[in-house]
């Protein structure tokens, strides 16, 4: 006889609540002062340009990144071109908490 296998099930998203309601130009701009940041204390060009390039992609986003979260979390946030894990989680701590220590 042969085993079957166990179907796996998808994890849903681990979301946490949103406390602001913020827009996607405000994050994009947010994004763009951390980039100008970074790059005044000399931190690597990589690095700061992953900020602008982030920034660039939610701006022309045409739903609302809150919608994206609520949706799917930080890999649906991880989903948008130039957004990585690193900025993705920098993005649930500003929608969770509504502010952002590294900001």
């Amino acid at each position: 006889m042969m085993a079957m296998k166990a179907k796996r099930r998808k994890k849903a998203p681990q979301i946490q609540e949103v406390k602001i309601e913020i827009s996607n130009e405000e994050v994009a701009r947010i994004l763009e002062d951390i980039g100008d940041m970074l790059g005044i204390v000399g931190e690597s060009s990589f690095r700061v340009r992953a900020y602008y390039k982030a920034a660039s992609s939610i701006r022309g986003l045409t739903r609302p990144l809150l919608e994206i979260y609520k949706e799917g979390g930080v890999k649906g946030l991880e989903e948008i071109p130039g957004v990585g894990s690193h900025t993705a989680q920098r993005l649930e701590e500003l929608i969770t908490t509504g502010r952002l220590g590294y900001y």
